[in-house]
């Protein structure tokens, strides 16, 4: 899956970390840090989470700039349709339901280490 949807987004994953504790594909797109793992959603079913953060490292120097300003712009549909044009498959923003199964999973896996 990586590498399809580095194909798509120009972009190299490399084995990496989210949030240093989940074992994810990571990459650098847009001067955002972005990550693909495995997780389990509704159902207990297999899916890929597939998402962005702002490079902290990056723009920590700028974070105490007076006049300095960081705009959060939702850019979900925008790459939901470009993977979906380009052959990466069903992506969709997650639901209220979605996200509570993904933490119930979550919890799980803290509870069993």
């Amino acid at each position: 899956m990586a590498e399809r949807l580095g194909d798509i987004m120009g972009c190299s994953f490399r084995p990496g970390y989210h949030r240093e504790e989940t074992a994810a594909r990571t990459a650098e797109l847009l001067g955002m840090d972005v990550y693909l793992y495995e997780w389990r959603g509704l159902g207990d079913r297999r899916i890929y989470r597939f998402h962005g953060d702002i490079g902290r490292g990056k723009y920590a120097p700028y974070a105490e700039t007076e006049g300095v300003e960081y705009l959060r712009i939702d850019i979900s549909e925008a790459i939901i349709d470009l993977l979906a044009a380009h052959g990466g498959g069903e992506w969709h923003r997650p639901t209220e339901a979605d996200i509570a199964a993904e933490i119930a999973y979550g919890s799980r896996i803290l509870r069993s280490e």
